[in-house]
């Protein structure tokens, strides 16, 4: 006499329920979706932190350079200046425009992240 046991994963003849299928399937599922989302937060983290780094090094060469305009008397003149900071170095070159300086800025960060910006500056007379 042959001994059976009962499994609840398969029947007599081995075959695989298909209910055990399914939550095998969600399983694997849930599993490689976890990862999916993970992988996402981890570029987003990377990205947030690179944007706080260059608007950090954008601010405080910005206030340098507001100073530096401030004081600045002569006309026409070209602007070129370089910042650096620990996170990464700034260069500016600010043109004559009408009443004040159109600024061009080169941001890069130390870990190869580089960001362009354009701003102008007006110039009040005393």
């Amino acid at each position: 006499m042959i001994k059976r046991s009962i499994s609840p994963l398969n029947n007599e003849r081995g075959v695989i329920f298909p209910w055990v299928y399914m939550i095998g399937s969600l399983l694997i599922l849930t599993c490689l979706f976890t990862a999916q989302e993970y992988k996402n937060q981890l570029l987003s983290t990377k990205v947030v932190i690179e944007y706080h780094q260059l608007q950090s090094l954008f601010h405080y060469s910005h206030d340098q350079l507001a100073l530096r305009l401030k004081g600045h008397t002569a006309a026409n003149e070209i602007i070129n200046d370089h910042f650096t900071l620990p996170l990464g170095e700034s260069f500016v070159e600010c043109n004559p425009e009408g009443k004040g300086y159109s600024c061009l800025w080169q941001l890069s960060l130390t870990e190869g992240a580089v960001k362009q910006i354009t701003r102008y500056y007006r110039i009040d007379a005393p």
